[in-house]
């Protein structure tokens, strides 16, 4: 078991309508049409969470310790929230720019593969550093991360990786950039990342229960900005709905319009569909959030095992979902969902 620091809820939780129970959008995939029953199914769908236009028009909790209230480790979903802390923080003054370096926030960093990273670098994976996240490869560096998060200490770990690229020319998936950029928020803000997310974004946007994130096992215990964030669906689906919104939620300006806006064009050319690597040429990535070919006009943060936020502003649908994929990643379950997921999108928006 991991230690683990609370987010606390809101004090005055976002109202949000019963569940319709009768709703059962369906979509056509490999020439089949299919209900979203087979969705969950077929996705080892372990909760799910409807919402259009702000109210809550679907939810179902198929997994067996899975309830409204039951809090759910979202994976890489974390990295998504971490960007629009950064966000908060520019907002705040806390963080002056992007274009700042890493080793401004963290002097422990120079003369790593990180001295040269800027905020922007991390938050578009392409700090240049040399790290994979090849979960069937013994040798990933993703599994030596793991062990340090576990056994021994992350940011030495972080600091060991050799440098790859240059920063800021190439994209390569990496948990560690996002790590440290969750180090930067705190280093800028003198508080934890739970208690920052708190103060800023859980409360604020009126989430109604509690979240945690889980933190490394040994002294000094690091907080880990890119996978261990952990939350209802429900209040998933409400991150997802600020997002919508373009950073308004529970009627108060979370985040700034402008930085919500980033996540919807990649700036630079390494960023754009067709440019981020094997298997991924139908995305592209712009501050943590993902877009589709196969979801045109949505975005998306996404997770390990299949977990989604999927967010489409033209609709005004958001989907939260969490899942258990038999391996961490799983492209043929992937397709399906996100091709599901736009399907639900332009019937509810019908």
């Amino acid at each position: 078991m991991f230690p683990v620091e609370t987010v606390r809820a809101s004090a005055s939780p976002a109202d949000r309508s019963a569940a319709a129970p009768a709703l059962r959008p369906r979509y056509r995939f490999a020439g089949v049409e299919r209900s979203i029953d087979d969705l969950i199914e077929r996705t080892n769908t372990t909760a799910i969470a409807i919402l259009r236009d702000g109210e809550l028009v679907y939810e179902a909790y198929p997994g067996a310790f899975a309830a409204p209230d039951v809090r759910l480790r979202m994976y890489s979903v974390t990295k998504a929230v971490t960007s629009v802390l950064m966000g908060i923080a520019l907002d705040e003054g806390l963080v002056t720019s992007v274009a700042e370096r890493v080793v401004t926030y963290l002097p422990e960093f120079a003369h790593t593969s990180f001295h040269d990273a800027t905020l922007f670098d991390l938050l578009n994976m392409s700090s240049g550093s040399a790290f994979t996240e090849a979960f069937d490869d013994p040798t990933s560096e993703i599994h030596r991360w793991r062990r340090s998060v576990a056994e021994a200490d992350p940011r030495q770990m972080a600091r060991t990786l050799r440098t790859q690229h240059p920063a800021g020319v190439s994209f390569s998936y990496s948990s560690v950039d996002s790590a440290v950029l969750g180090w930067v928020l705190e280093a800028a803000s003198g508080m934890t990342l739970a208690q920052l997310n708190s103060q800023v974004l859980w409360q604020p946007m009126g989430a109604e229960s509690n979240a945690y994130y889980y933190t490394s096992h040994l002294q000094p215990r690091q907080h880990l900005a890119g996978s261990a964030f952990c939350a209802t669906v429900r209040d998933i689906a409400r991150f997802g709905d600020l997002v919508r919104r373009g950073g308004v939620a529970n009627d108060r300006r979370i985040v700034s319009e402008e930085w919500i806006a980033r996540f919807h064009r990649p700036e630079r050319d390494h960023l754009r569909r067709g440019r981020l690597g094997p298997h991924l040429e139908n995305y592209a990535y712009s501050y943590k959030w993902w877009s589709s070919r196969r979801a045109p006009g949505a975005i998306m943060a996404r997770g390990i095992h299949g977990q989604y936020v999927y967010v489409n502003d033209a609709s005004g649908v958001v989907i939260a979902r969490a899942a258990s994929y038999a391996r961490p990643e799983d492209a043929a379950r992937d397709e399906e969902t996100e091709v599901a997921f736009n399907e639900f999108s332009r019937m509810l928006a019908a």
